[in-house]
Protein backbone atom coordinates (compact mmCIF):
# COMPACT_ATOMS: atom_id res chain seq x y z
CA UNK A 1 0.00 0.00 0.00
CA UNK A 2 1.50 3.62 -0.88
CA UNK A 3 1.45 6.26 1.59
CA UNK A 4 -2.11 8.20 1.48
CA UNK A 5 -1.72 11.71 3.01
CA UNK A 6 -5.60 13.46 2.61
CA UNK A 7 -6.00 16.75 2.67
CA UNK A 8 -9.36 18.53 3.72
CA UNK A 9 -9.83 19.50 0.09
CA UNK A 10 -8.61 15.98 -1.49
CA UNK A 11 -11.11 14.42 0.42
CA UNK A 12 -13.93 16.47 -0.26
CA UNK A 13 -12.63 16.56 -4.29
CA UNK A 14 -12.54 12.38 -3.53
CA UNK A 15 -15.92 12.27 -1.94
CA UNK A 16 -17.34 14.31 -4.66
CA UNK A 17 -15.63 12.15 -7.10
CA UNK A 18 -17.02 9.00 -5.52
CA UNK A 19 -20.61 10.51 -5.75
CA UNK A 20 -20.27 10.75 -9.08
CA UNK A 21 -18.77 7.54 -9.94
CA UNK A 22 -21.00 5.73 -7.79
CA UNK A 23 -24.57 7.79 -9.48
CA UNK A 24 -23.34 6.71 -12.93
CA UNK A 25 -22.69 2.87 -11.83
CA UNK A 26 -23.97 0.57 -14.12
CA UNK A 27 -24.90 -1.61 -11.26
CA UNK A 28 -27.50 0.83 -9.32
CA UNK A 29 -28.93 1.12 -12.94
CA UNK A 30 -29.26 -2.92 -13.47
CA UNK A 31 -30.75 -3.02 -9.84
CA UNK A 32 -33.54 -0.62 -11.11
CA UNK A 33 -32.24 3.04 -9.40
CA UNK A 34 -31.13 5.97 -11.42
CA UNK A 35 -30.50 8.22 -8.75
CA UNK A 36 -29.59 6.50 -5.07
CA UNK A 37 -28.12 9.48 -3.35
CA UNK A 38 -31.10 11.35 -2.64
CA UNK A 39 -29.83 11.94 1.18
CA UNK A 40 -26.85 12.81 -0.30
CA UNK A 41 -22.99 12.01 0.79
CA UNK A 42 -21.03 13.06 4.26
CA UNK A 43 -17.42 12.60 5.41
CA UNK A 44 -16.13 13.51 8.67
CA UNK A 45 -13.74 12.60 11.45
CA UNK A 46 -10.60 13.25 9.50
CA UNK A 47 -7.70 12.40 10.69
CA UNK A 48 -4.00 11.69 9.31
CA UNK A 49 -4.62 8.34 8.03
CA UNK A 50 -8.24 7.95 7.36
CA UNK A 51 -11.61 9.44 7.66
CA UNK A 52 -15.46 8.46 7.70
CA UNK A 53 -18.00 8.59 4.52
CA UNK A 54 -21.57 8.01 5.15
CA UNK A 55 -24.45 7.79 2.96
CA UNK A 56 -28.01 6.13 2.72
CA UNK A 57 -29.04 4.61 -0.67
CA UNK A 58 -32.71 5.77 -0.64
CA UNK A 59 -33.88 6.13 -4.50
CA UNK A 60 -37.30 7.31 -3.02
CA UNK A 61 -37.46 8.77 0.63
CA UNK A 62 -40.34 8.98 1.80
CA UNK A 63 -41.51 4.78 2.13
CA UNK A 64 -43.89 3.30 4.35
CA UNK A 65 -41.62 0.05 4.66
CA UNK A 66 -38.63 2.83 5.92
CA UNK A 67 -36.23 0.89 3.37
CA UNK A 68 -35.75 4.09 0.99
CA UNK A 69 -37.27 2.25 -1.98
CA UNK A 70 -34.16 -0.53 -2.33
CA UNK A 71 -35.49 -3.68 -3.53
CA UNK A 72 -32.58 -5.55 -3.74
CA UNK A 73 -28.81 -5.25 -3.07
CA UNK A 74 -27.04 -2.34 -5.16
CA UNK A 75 -23.37 -2.25 -5.97
CA UNK A 76 -21.71 0.87 -5.09
CA UNK A 77 -17.83 2.02 -5.94
CA UNK A 78 -15.63 4.78 -4.24
CA UNK A 79 -12.33 6.45 -5.18
CA UNK A 80 -10.16 8.25 -3.37
CA UNK A 81 -8.99 11.52 -5.19
CA UNK A 82 -5.06 11.90 -4.34
CA UNK A 83 -4.60 14.74 -7.21
CA UNK A 84 -7.26 17.97 -8.14
CA UNK A 85 -7.36 16.63 -11.60
CA UNK A 86 -8.82 13.27 -10.19
CA UNK A 87 -6.78 11.48 -12.47
CA UNK A 88 -4.66 9.89 -9.77
CA UNK A 89 -5.98 7.78 -6.75
CA UNK A 90 -5.07 7.14 -4.02
CA UNK A 91 -8.00 4.46 -2.46
CA UNK A 92 -10.50 2.74 -3.98
CA UNK A 93 -12.55 -0.11 -3.37
CA UNK A 94 -16.67 -1.00 -3.74
CA UNK A 95 -19.03 -2.33 -1.03
CA UNK A 96 -22.77 -4.05 -1.76
CA UNK A 97 -25.93 -1.82 -0.11
CA UNK A 98 -27.58 -4.71 1.15
CA UNK A 99 -30.34 -3.36 3.72
CA UNK A 100 -31.53 -0.76 5.76
CA UNK A 101 -29.99 0.16 8.68
CA UNK A 102 -26.54 -1.96 7.88
CA UNK A 103 -22.89 -1.29 8.58
CA UNK A 104 -19.91 -2.24 5.54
Amino acid sequence: MTDFNPDRRRIITGVAGATLLSILSPFARSAGVDYPFTLGVASGDPLPDGFVIWTRLAPQVMTATGDGGLKKPIEVRWKIASDDSRRTYGASDRSTALCPFSTH
